[in-house]
């Protein structure tokens, strides 16, 4: 979702623009699988989602060293994004070339699916899913003065000014807090949702305070 100033009124500075992803698709996929299967928590990770899975199985014992790892790759890849020049390289590879597979896989990121194995999808991450979505929709489905970002404009200008363009959330309990240079914020649904959560995160990406 973009917050477009071009649909704005008021004390919106011409030119500033954010973007809110808050359905980063692999990073859902992680967090569900933590959960659901009951892998711990271990160093710097998220909260515990803020409405719990279904609990799966006992797990293979080798996802509890594969998650971090994976987390940090897809993580890194969500902040950084697809590379402009590779989508353009796409353009003139060969279908089934090696070029392409390379090329399409590096503009996909790390595949969770491929990591874990389709069995660790049961039909409850479906279901979690459609409900993350649903919720997403209804939060979004408000007028412009109130959103998360208008109700804390006064902090989300200085986070722009010093280089802010991009939110990602992800559906997770209390506050965390994480900020990567030079554009990009992250932080849990419950922060963004919270007026006075949301700019104390704001002020920490101007003051440059990595962690909270």
């Amino acid at each position: 979702m973009n917050t477009d100033p071009s649909t704005t009124t008021g004390s919106w500075p011409a030119g500033m623009m954010i973007r809110i992803d808050d359905s980063p698709p692999a990073l859902l996929e992680l967090l569900w699988i933590r959960e659901a299967w009951g892998l711990a928590s271990h160093g710097d990770q998220p909260p515990r989602l803020n409405t719990r899975p279904e609990s799966e199985t006992t797990p293979p014992e080798k996802w509890a060293e594969l998650w971090p790892r994976l987390w940090s790759e897809c993580l890194d890849h969500a902040v950084s994004g697809s590379d402009p020049r590779a989508i353009q390289r796409l353009l003139s590879t060969a279908d089934g070339s090696p070029e392409r597979a390379t090329l399409l896989a590096d503009i996909a990121g790390p595949s969770v699916q491929q990591a874990f194995g389709s069995a660790a999808f049961t039909t409850s991450f479906d279901a979690w899913l459609d409900q993350h979505h649903h919720e997403v929709n209804r939060r979004n489905a408000i007028p412009v003065d109130a959103t998360p970002e208008r109700l804390a404009i006064d902090a989300l200008i200085p986070a722009w000014k010093n280089g802010l363009n991009r939110v990602i959330t992800i559906p997770c309990v209390d506050t965390y807090t994480r900020i990567f240079e030079p554009e990009t914020l992250l932080i849990t649904d419950d922060t963004r949702q919270h007026p006075g959560k949301y700019a104390e995160a704001l002020h920490r990406f101007s003051a440059g305070s990595r962690a909270g």
